[in-house]
């Protein structure tokens, strides 16, 4: 909603445009829906190229391998051709995994920095949000960010542990964000925008 505008006007404009909205966000999900062959992380700086194997009669463990770099790794996947949705959930968990991984590298040192506090790192597959710092104390992360550059990945967990200090988004908040993660309302910016480096076929939950 732009600045200033109104929740009603909002409201408004929703329901006069729900019919298009509706058949845009259909579109946008088949268009490049297809499986793909190569996986950027770029927030741990690897590729992954999926090999799907076909095996219909009984399933066997993915398998993630070394490929011919450092940085390249082939992920093994065994199912059935047409079984796409296991394809996606198999990839899906590895990614969880992996980006479980990162936060765990990257949130204790960050928040010794910052003096915060957390109990324990949620790494999910979240659909409308990218982050939460719930009272408990509990992170709750997207594991989709694990696309996007690491300085987006950075500024992810500085603003959720900037919670711990300010359970809001005012002034102290984002000065707070700003000292660890400079730049910061450009890098939330680029949160949104790189929305688009996620494959959309990872998106497609049934």
């Amino acid at each position: 909603m732009p600045r200033g505008g109104r929740a009603a006007e909002a409201d408004a404009f929703l329901l006069a445009n729900q019919d298009w909205l509706i058949e845009e966000q259909h579109r946008i999900l088949s268009v490049g829906a297809q499986r793909p062959v190569m996986l950027d992380l770029q927030g741990v700086g690897e590729q992954w190229r999926l090999d799907v194997r076909e095996q219909p009669l009984r399933a066997r463990p993915d398998r993630l391998l070394h490929g011919d770099a450092p940085d390249r790794f082939v992920l093994q996947v065994f199912a059935s051709d047409d079984d796409d949705e296991h394809v996606r959930k198999r990839v899906r968990a590895r990614l969880i995994e992996r980006a479980r991984a990162m936060f765990d590298d990257v949130l204790p040192p960050l928040a010794s920095r910052m003096a915060s506090r957390f109990e324990r790192i949620q790494v999910r597959a979240q659909r409308t949000r990218w982050g939460s710092y719930s009272a408990s104390g509990t992170i709750s992360l997207n594991y989709a960010v694990i696309f996007m550059p690491p300085a987006v990945v950075h500024y992810l967990c500085v603003h959720e542990l900037a919670h711990y200090h300010h359970m809001n988004h005012g002034v102290g908040f984002w000065k707070l964000v700003e000292r660890h993660a400079p730049g910061a309302r450009r890098l939330d910016r680029e949160l949104t925008r790189l929305q688009s480096t996620i494959p959309r076929w990872l998106l497609a939950i049934s």
